[in-house]
């Protein structure tokens, strides 16, 4: 029997800002889980890596490690940052979970032998060589105290101050008193157990309020930050702004104001509009309490809090809610203390771990509950209390695993549930609270009742949320989805998809910004994959595929659609009306939108509606968009306008009538499993790809990007090799999990043909940051004794069917394609120069009849937007970015260190445009937070007219790069193949063909007479493609490093 135990908590990554579920080990059973004791002996045990971008991290929290095999059975070793009092509960809490789960197997004589090691010893302790790596410990030391004398001598003059008073009290380590008393004081302050103590201290330690006493909390905050410990910073940080919040107004002012909810910034400069909604935060459920303090603690000025609130919109909404009566009852005054002391200890509980704070939190809930007062409180009040008790006993539930906790939880729940209003805007979170429970409880017992109980509740929260509380209808139908998909009951999974996705499009509908947008369609993600998962399982694959193409590019879709060129008949047509009202109803829209985005930078905007107007004008504005639009679906031709795609427009975008036999897969994964769906002219072929899950392809992604991001910071031979080798293996298992058994069924439903099909890839979510057309098997036939998928099959990419019948509409109504704007490395910049950027757009340029070529100062972010709309064809040679955390900022780099980013072209109407090329670092990756919505810049060029776009996944080789474009364009301005195929053809070339070969290719670049590069330059331009290579018979850009980076979005 395993006695381990931990703990699930949701953490969020300081470098990406995403959360993610972590797992803390709290007991280790050594015999057991020879594994983890390895960790413990490393120290790693409690390193937790980001699984989204790989940034190290750790957790501080307790361990007790059980040891059935030696002597003493049990040693303890505490969190580093918690009280003695604190570790003594901890250390009771994890023994008594421990005897609870050996049985009888438990000796009391055990906890008596208890030993208590820091964990740095504890290390030390189990190495097979204790004594030696103790004495590394003392070397490390003295290193660090070394370094500590020459670069901050004062803090070591006051360690060695308090060194010396303990040593002349005669103790063996010096005690609390030995600290400096400022620093006893701050520590005092922050560990305080409620915020009336720590007001107490600061009455008491009036230094606390001084400059040194701000200049150490705030090195505090610092040295947490670079050790990655963002619990530790948020901490420091609330705490540091809270004494200068005393020092601005006073000890009882600031103090009256943390306890009240307030935000730390001085009250004079809140807006009028803005005051009553910071102040009605104290009536927010804890959780979104948490998270709204996390937001003033990171914002340094009332712009920065505006923007940050911008950017939540759920919260934001949640306020207006509470400021104007919809939540937050009024507290008796008889609760006021115990309830903040259990709001207080629950967030500990949440930040550090500590289970003292959790079993405080359940201790002060239990006074409220069991005040003789409680049954004749206000009824807003007990049901809230009800229901935020529910959820604290929930989590001691999931960190103890008692039984007892989880009943009570249900029971409060169910009390709230049954005592709602059927219309409270409340009742739907409620109900959501509550399936959560019965949930985890069937999975205990197995019982029926507790099944049935589970769905009816998930089910009343859906229908009843669609109207009154929307996000928490969103909210629910992911949980039941969840839970449902992990079952296997395909149709309650299809039931919750559908109103989740029925609540996300009026979630969509009302927001006020695009960042809104963009946050509610974040709430939404991978419900439409694990709805449609569960579609195909029961058989229904067009429905399958619908659901994917609605979940796909919302805001691109949105945006084709508004612009469709033959909306501009309908006046001729004789509904100018109609074309105004639309037009009119447009433009409102884009008004108030704008006014959110320009107060999400941190604009003034000059008479803007207040929040809650703009809220309910946008919420009329959606009613009578969906009444115009009804209207215009009435008149022939326009039948489906803003019609959610079925499966007859999504098989006609996807299926071409050109004779290519072209295909589109969507390809997606979930908890259980993946599945792509092959769109084909006879209808849609369901394949079940089960070892593709969303846990595979998290470790898919992490081995990826962690090689990609160690060579990018630290580029050298060993790093170099090491992102090779990761390309390769990771293309290698893409071929076992997906790619492989797709090219056999898409062998079996189209055959075989020259030239190949075309197949358009649809990949799901964070899919799409990996270049599936070069996963590749072994295959001793071919030139490198490998098949890529690119062999057997043309590849393109697309964001969505939607997308893809746009550009093609768009590429077939094209007259000329003459017309090239080719920009030429742009300078002066801070990136490295881009030596055979002049031959790469002098070469491509000489394909066209007349370029224009903005060269080096030329090429600024204004011209460049100013001369797009003249052309046909873009061709950027200069470097690029991706900006992770907000891909509208992703994009290329013009001179002076200018931006054209995404944004800017998501603004751009290019109604001549026909192809673009980005001859540029990370120019086709999408965003990670929503990758659903494709926000790239490839897709923003579809938006503004492009149909077709090639952009790289990761940082390019400059010279294959320009071997690969001259070549692309080649095969097709020269030979007239469609950009599939040429960009294909391009990369078999750079990959296939000899050093002797491609310098053979160079030396005869001539065209119809016209010299497209001299002899000499052609030598010049493939030099350093033969330096320090294999020779002219080696195949040297054979490895899927060089030529598999591009990918074409679009035709």
């Amino acid at each position: 029997m395993d006695a381990s135990f931990s703990q699930n908590a949701q953490l969020t990554c300081p470098n990406c800002r995403r959360a993610f579920d972590a797992e803390i080990w709290l007991i280790v059973d050594a015999a057991a889980r020879p594994d983890l004791l390895e960790r413990i002996r490393a120290g790693a045990l409690h390193d937790i890596p980001c699984p989204h971008c790989g940034e190290a991290g750790q957790i501080d929290a307790p361990l007790l490690l059980y040891r059935p095999d030696n002597e003493p059975r049990l040693v303890f070793s505490p969190a580093q940052g918690t009280t003695a009092e604190q570790d003594r509960e901890q250390a009771s809490g994890l023994t008594g979970a421990l005897a609870q789960q050996l049985g009888n197997a438990w000796q009391d004589a055990w906890q008596e032998e208890l030993l208590v090691l820091s964990r740095p010893l504890l290390a030390a302790a189990l190495s097979d060589d204790p004594e030696a790596a103790l004495a590394g410990m003392m070397d490390r030391a003295e290193a660090a105290l070394e370094k500590l004398r020459t670069e901050d001598p004062e803090a070591y003059a006051q360690m060695e101050a308090a060194a010396r008073a303990a040593a002349d009290d005669g103790d063996d380590e010096p005690d609390a008193q030995a600290a400096p008393p400022l620093l006893q004081a701050l520590n005092d302050f922050i560990r305080a157990d409620s915020w009336n103590e720590s007001r107490r201290i600061v009455q008491e330690h009036p230094d606390l309020l001084s400059d040194e006493a701000d200049g150490l909390l705030a090195q505090a905050v610092d040295r947490a930050r670079a050790d990655h410990n963002q619990q530790a910073a948020t901490v420091y940080a609330e705490h540091l702004a809270l004494l200068r919040r005393c020092r601005a107004v006073g000890i009882e002012e600031a103090f009256a104001e943390k306890m009240g909810g307030r935000d730390e910034a001085d009250s004079g400069e809140i807006p009028p509009e803005l005051r009553p909604l910071l102040e009605a935060m104290a009536a927010l459920p804890e959780e979104e309490r948490t998270t709204l303090a996390g937001l003033f603690a990171d914002a340094e000025s009332m712009e920065e809090l505006l923007a940050a609130l911008e950017g939540h919109p759920h919260l934001r909404d949640a306020l207006v809610a509470a400021a104007a009566g919809r939540s937050g009852p009024e507290i008796p005054p008889q609760f006021a203390d115990d309830l903040q002391a259990a709001q207080q200890t629950e967030t500990r509980y949440r930040q550090t771990g500590d289970f003292a704070a959790l079993g405080m939190a359940q201790a002060a809930w239990r006074r409220i509950l069991d005040h003789p007062d409680f049954d004749h409180a206000p009824d807003r009040f007990r049901l809230a209390v009800l229901n935020d008790a529910g959820g604290v006993f929930l989590r001691a539930y999931w960190a103890r695993g008692r039984a007892a906790d989880l009943d009570l939880a249900l029971q409060f729940w169910t009390e709230a549930v049954e005592a709602t209003p059927a219309g409270s805007p409340d009742l739907p979170s409620r109900l959501n609270n509550l399936g959560n429970g019965l949930s985890d409880r069937f999975a205990r017992s197995g019982r029926e009742a507790d099944l049935e109980a589970a769905r009816t509740s998930y089910r009343r929260a859906c229908e009843l949320g669609q109207e009154s509380a929307v996000e928490e209808a969103l909210r629910s139908a992911r949980n039941w989805s969840s839970w449902a998909l992990g079952r296997s009951a395909w149709n309650e999974a299809v039931d919750a998809g559908a109103l989740g996705l029925a609540a996300l499009d009026r979630l969509f509908a009302v927001q006020f910004s695009r960042a809104d947008q963009e946050n509610a369609l974040q709430q939404g993600r991978a419900l439409a994959a694990a709805t449609a998962y569960a579609h195909a399982q029961m058989g229904m694959e067009a429905q399958a595929t619908e659901v994917m193409e609605q979940g796909r590019a919302r805001l691109l879709a949105e945006a084709l659609e508004q612009n469709r060129r033959d909306l501009g008949r309908l006046p001729e047509l004789g509904h100018a009306d109609l074309y105004g009202r639309y037009q009119s109803i447009l433009e409102e829209r884009r008004r108030l939108l704008q006014i959110g985005e320009m107060e999400a930078a941190g604009e003034a905007v000059a008479g803007a509606p207040a929040v809650g107007a703009r809220l309910n004008a946008l919420d009329q504005l959606f009613s009578d968009l969906q009444t115009v639009i009804a209207e215009i679906r009435q008149i022939p031709g326009y039948e489906d306008f803003f019609a959610k795609p079925d499966f007859a427009r999504i098989q006609s975008a996807l299926v071409s009538a050109d004779g290519t036999g072209a295909v589109g897969v969507y390809l997606l994964t979930t908890s259980v499993g993946g599945l792509a769906l092959i769109v084909h002219g006879d209808g849609v072929a369901a394949l079940q790809l089960p070892e593709l899950t969303d846990e595979k392809l998290g470790e898919l992604l992490r081995s990826w990007f962690g090689a990609y991001d160690t060579y990018l910071s630290e580029q050298n031979k060993t790093t170099r090799q090491g992102w090779y080798k990761a390309i390769e293996d990771i293309t290698e298992k893409l071929w076992k999990l997906a790619m492989g058994p797709l090219a056999a069924r898409l062998h079996g439903l189209l055959g075989e043909s020259d030239p190949p099909p075309v197949v358009t890839l649809i990949p799901a979510g964070l899919l799409a940051l990996l270049p599936l057309h070069a996963a590749w098997t072994q295959d001793p036939t071919g030139e490198s004794a490998r098949r890529y998928f690119l062999d057997d099959f043309a590849v393109n990419y697309a964001p969505s069917a939607t997308a893809l019948g746009h550009s093609r509409a768009r590429a077939g109504a094209m007259q000329t394609m003459d017309a090239l704007l080719a920009v030429d490395e742009p300078r002066p910049v801070r990136a490295g120069g881009l030596p055979n950027s002049k031959r790469e757009v002098d070469a491509i340029g000489s394909l066209f009849g007349a370029p224009t070529v903005l060269r080096h100062a030329q090429a600024t972010r204004a011209v460049a937007l100013a001369e797009l709309p003249g052309a046909a064809v873009a061709h950027f040679s200069c470097h690029g970015g991706n900006d992770w955390g907000d891909p509208l900022k992703s994009g290329l780099l013009m001179a002076n260190d200018e931006m054209l980013t995404t944004r800017d072209l998501l603004g751009a109407r290019l109604p001549d445009a026909r192809l673009a090329t980005l001859s540029a670092c990370e120019t086709g990756i999408v965003g990670a937070k929503l990758p659903d919505e494709v926000v790239m810049l490839p897709s923003a060029m579809v938006q503004a007219g492009y149909a077709g776009v090639a952009a790289s996944l990761w940082s390019v080789n400059e010279i294959s790069t320009a071997m690969l474009m001259v070549r692309f364009y080649e095969y097709w301005r020269t030979e007239g193949l469609a950009p599939v195929y040429a960009l294909r053809a391009a990369q078999r070339w750079v990959r296939d063909t000899t050093n002797g070969e491609k310098a053979d290719y160079f030396e005869g670049f001539v065209v119809s007479g016209a010299q497209k590069m001299a002899g000499g330059v052609a030598a010049e331009f493939f030099s350093a493609a033969l330096l320090n290579r294999e020779g002219a018979e080696a195949r040297s850009f054979d490895h899927p490093v060089w030529w598999s980076a591009f990918t074409l979005t679009g035709v």
